[in-house]
């Protein structure tokens, strides 16, 4: 056998250094004699539990010395032949500790983890299952060099060590953390385009605060700043991470207020990651239904799920999605059900998915929790053993497993530096990044943690709107086209092919259970009531707040915003509490998950019973639709309809925007019959983004509106506000009922200049800040407040910039109103339903209308549909 495989996401030329982060060996690097891996047999053992001895019965391995201070990429592919299972683990040769490893379901695997140079290690891979008796393995070192280091770096070809080693029996599953000295760079703030390349002396540590926004436009402005804005916030502020002085500054001169809630949060991770240690070390067992004590990492979460699926057969099924990662990762979940394998057995479907966001570790935990809690439940519980009978339960702890594996293996860091790899909250998509930033594996990348797309910001629901970045490095960045990802299309795929009547979609920490709409100007869905109401249902379980996404702040190409509005599924984002991304253990999870103190929950259930009642809801028939009938045996009914939804206007980097575009959704599920009566458990037919809008009828006129009279003289420029109270003010009187009805206030200024600057702020009679308009590069400002109570009110006017003071652009202005707008009712959409016979013929269509909680009757599908189907039009037969 000769060389390795070159791999070609690491390809450079010889000598390279990318801005001091790392250089990849050229060819020859890395050698396997030979690299193809033998085991006669498969045995169903984890490959990363231990060091196996040489000889080992289902297994392989090849010793290695690096070359490097770096990294150590090994992979797995199949042979020629059947696939199989088979698993990937490197070893630290000297203590047996394990460096990398990955565990999916097939023969596709990625290990990778930092090493040093002279470490003998040990390449261990494991033949789980299946027919395939061999493995291809590909092994590369890359170099990390000091930042802004100008080294030439010589190949050198690196061969498996020869030797036989003893066994070792490792103390330990947790990665060695081996990185190599680097000097921090300064984190580049989202909005620019190329991460700042020099060395900073950083006097504060980086922090976490909270910053003042009475208004949904304050909210949407902080957005635009491009500074890393949690999903932690309520009504009049949201929590920020300032990673440096420029982002300090950044705030400041957008006038915002801000206290700190976290003081140093490298100096909190550190400790987060010391008080996990201790708690697993006092815990032998905690209160979740697996008992974990730690955070999973990649490999872990890959092995539990395929071990559950061995050990609960007809309760429990493995699969991967139909698309594997940038990096080459297959996405992996499971299914549980009674009678698993027949997925098209009609029943409602419940899909739980976690770690869109790389850094969000509790999401995966919870979303994996609630899978043991399924499979002990429906042994041990009969309330549990009765949804899980009367559902499908489909959970994907980690859709962003790239993202996840370079968080969850980083040293604890925490200062939300460019290459503070633990706060990676992105993809690695590299084909959105400046040409001088797309080398280089993710895990060591000249853009550190900047690079990639915010999966949760790429699905097609208002994609191209507010509420997400358009620079490649920023935190939100949407990226290049709706379902660009492979991560947010496997999540496509399952929605578009199952009726998928509930989603939830698992992040931290905000602690809130949010609903559609992400965006305050798309109206409220017709299901509103309906929808609150099992969001507080939720909420009153974890004590967390229910409410729409918008309230938090805009979000656009989000995925309940994709999924409801095109299927008409249930869909909501619980943001798990805790104290940070990842806080401890046993507060972020545990207790969160259990109900327990010091969670908002505790003796009220937590998310363990917030996630039962979300399941009751999958298995009431009044939630969703049913359609009933009758067919032979072995026909396959198949429910089909194809759409298009435009996007938002798509805003530009300049802030311009284009005409939306339209994205093509295409729902195909099937029923296979048992012969006799049926029933589908499926989504209402008419979609909710045409089916209408919820609102309410006015009780009464609308107010007049009425232009305002500007104050005499012109204030200075005053740009402190409100610290400096300068400005000039007009009032004005806001009717209510039975005198008026009014929906919707508007204040509005305008003025000629576009580089004059007047912002606009709007105080209740209490002297409560109740709406404002601050925004930058406009001729107007217009302050909204929608239902607002009747009373006295009084408009604050502030001069922040002149074009020429000299010559003063002053205001003009008006009050308007408007009345609440009734709920609308859009076209009646229909399923098409089809019938082919087990030869695969069609031997029935049908159109197919159904609204949410209704039961239709389609009769014999198979064999009179098109009579039936007349029969029904008309009333009568024919």
């Amino acid at each position: 056998m000769g060389q390795l495989p070159r791999r070609q996401l690491v390809v450079l030329a010889a000598g390279a250094v990318l801005a001091g982060v790392f250089v990849a060996l050229p060819a020859g690097t890395a050698v396997a004699a030979p690299n193809v891996l033998n085991a006669d047999r498969s045995v169903t053992r984890s490959c990363f539990a231990s060091l196996l001895p040489a000889g080992a019965a289902g297994a392989d391995r090849r010793e290695f010395t690096s070359t490097v201070d770096g990294l150590i990429q090994a992979r797995l592919k199949p042979g020629t032949g059947a696939e199989g299972d088979w698993d990937l683990a490197v070893f630290d040769k000297a203590t047996g500790g394990v460096v990398a490893a990955s565990a999916a379901l097939r023969s596709r695997e990625v290990a990778e983890s930092f090493v040093k140079k002279g470490q003998q290690l040990v390449v261990q891979a494991c033949r789980y299952s299946g027919s395939a008796r061999t493995v291809q393995l590909g092994v590369d070192f890359l170099a990390l060099t000091p930042q802004g280091t100008s080294t030439q770096t010589t190949p050198t070809q690196t061969t498996p060590t020869q030797t036989t080693p003893t066994q070792t029996t490792p103390t330990q599953t947790t990665p060695t953390q081996t990185t190599p000295t680097q000097t921090t760079p300064t984190q580049t703030t989202p909005t620019q385009t190329t991460p700042t390349q020099t060395t900073p002396t950083q006097t504060t540590p980086a922090q976490l605060v909270r910053v003042e926004t009475p208004t949904r436009a304050d909210k949407n402005r902080l957005n635009t700043l491009g500074l890393d804005v949690t999903e932690k916030g309520d009504a009049t502020s949201v929590e920020v991470v300032l990673a440096d002085g420029k982002d300090r500054k950044t705030l400041s001169d957008a006038g915002f207020k801000s206290s700190v809630v976290e003081a140093d949060l490298s100096a909190k991770s550190v400790q987060d990651a010391a008080t996990d240690r201790a708690y697993a070390a006092k815990t032998p067992s905690s209160a979740l239904p697996s008992g974990r004590t730690t955070y999973r990492h990649l490999y872990d979460y890959e092995f539990e799920i395929k071990e559950l699926a061995r050990k609960y057969p007809n309760l429990v099924s493995a699969f991967t999605m139909p698309e594997s990662t940038w990096e080459g990762r297959d996405v992996v979940g499971l299914e549980i059900a009674t009678d698993v394998r027949n997925t098209s057995d009609g029943k409602p479907v419940d899909f739980t998915m976690g770690v869109h966001h790389a850094r969000e570790w509790p999401a995966g935990e919870h979303a994996m929790e609630w899978a043991y809690e399924l499979i002990n439940g429906y042994y041990h519980d009969n309330t549990i053993r009765g949804l899980v009978g009367r559902t499908r339960n489909i959970i994907v702890p980690i859709i962003n497993p790239d993202g996840f594996d370079i968080s969850r293996e980083a040293e604890p860091k925490g200062d939300f530096s460019t290459f503070d790899y633990e706060m990676k909250r992105k993809n690695c998509n590299v084909n959105d990044s400046p040409p001088q930033y797309a080398t280089g594996v993710c895990k060591a990348d000249p853009a550190g943690r900047l690079r990639g797309t915010d999966p949760n910001r790429n699905y097609a629901g208002f994609w191209g709107g507010g509420g997400a970045e358009t620079a490649w490095s920023g935190d939100t960045f949407r990226g290049s086209a709706p379902f660009s990802e492979p991560e947010t299309r496997n999540v496509r795929w399952l929605v578009s092919s199952r009726q998928v009547t509930n989603l939830m979609t698992l992040h931290t920490v905000a602690a809130l259970v949010l609903r559609v709409p992400g965006i305050a100007d798309t109206r409220p869905p017709l299901d509103e009531p309906a929808y609150k109401a099992l969001g507080d249902k939720m909420a009153s379980r974890n004590a967390y707040t229910s409410e729409p996404s918008w309230m938090l702040y805009d979000t656009t190409g989000t995925t309940e915003d994709w999924s409801y509005w095109a299927t008409g599924g249930w869909g909501f984002t619980i943001e798990v509490g805790g104290n940070g991304f990842h806080g401890p253990y046993a507060d972020s999870v545990v207790a969160e998950y259990e109900g327990l103190a010091p969670a908002a929950g505790a003796g009220k259930g937590g998310n363990r019973q917030a996630f039962l009642d979300f399941l009751g809801n999958t298995a009431d028939p009044a939630q969703h639709s049913t359609l009933i009938g009758s067919a032979p045996k072995g026909y396959q009914l198949k429910l089909h309809k194809t759409f298009q939804t435009p996007s938002s206007p798509v805003v530009q980097p300049d802030g311009s925007t284009k005409p939306p575009i339209y994205n093509t959704d295409d729902l195909n599920s099937t029923l296979t019959t048992t012969g006799g009566r049926f029933a589908w458990s499926v989504n209402p037919s008419t979609r909710p983004y045409v089916a209408g809008r919820y609102g309410r009828d006015p009780q009464g006129p609308v107010q007049p509106g009425y232009a305002v009279a500007n104050p005499a003289g012109v204030p200075p420029i005053n740009q402190n506000y409100p610290a400096d109270t300068t400005a000039e003010s007009f009032a004005f009187h806001v009717d209510g009922l039975p005198k008026a009805d009014n929906g919707k206030l508007s204040v509005n200024i305008n003025w000629k200049n576009p580089t004059t600057d007047w912002d606009l702020f709007v105080y209740d009679a209490a002297g409560n800040l109740v709406t404002s308009s601050a925004n930058g590069g406009t001729t107007s400002e217009h302050a909204v407040l929608f239902d607002p109570p009747a009373g006295d009110y009084k408009a604050v006017v502030v001069n922040y910039d002149q074009t020429d003071p000299a010559v003063v652009d002053d205001w003009t202005g008006d009050v308007s109103f408007a009345s609440p707008i009734p709920t609308t009712y859009g076209p009646k959409e229909a399923y098409q339903l089809t019938c082919t016979s087990p030869k695969g013929k069609l031997v029935g269509v049908a159109d197919v209308y159904a609204d949410r909680g209704q039961t239709v009757d389609v009769g014999e599908v198979c064999t009179r549909s098109a009579h039936a189907q007349k029969q029904r039009a008309s009333g009568g037969t024919r």
